[in-house]
């Protein structure tokens, strides 16, 4: 797969979420234990360098409700996680840009 949209939702265990701090460029993360559901993942597959690059961010809420979300580093599912995933025949590449800390899309490929 070379370019392609996800979505999904189901229930995850350990969950590391990651905040971009865009003054320093680095990202703040957090792992979240126990049970929570995913009220959304959404994200997109990319190349960078002529590899797969996915870039997906999640809400996830424990029994509290206290919803949770960001760049999702890490997730490992406990009972379903229902994902779909639709595919472009297109290239979606990103650039390297550390000025920026993060790798944008490419949007003259």
């Amino acid at each position: 797969m070379r370019a392609g949209l996800i979505s999904g939702l189901g229930a995850v265990g350990e969950t590391e979420l990651g905040f971009f701090v865009r003054a320093t460029g680095t990202y703040v993360t957090r792992t979240f234990l126990g049970e929570h559901e995913i009220g959304s993942l959404t994200g997109n597959f990319s190349e960078l360098d002529g590899q797969p690059f996915p870039h997906c961010h999640a809400v996830i809420a424990g029994e509290d409700f206290a919803a949770h979300t960001g760049h999702l580093f890490r997730g490992v599912v406990t009972v379903t996680c229902e994902v779909q995933v639709v595919t472009d025949p297109e290239v979606l590449r990103r650039v390297r840009r550390p000025d920026l800390g993060f790798n944008p899309l490419d949007l003259e490929a």
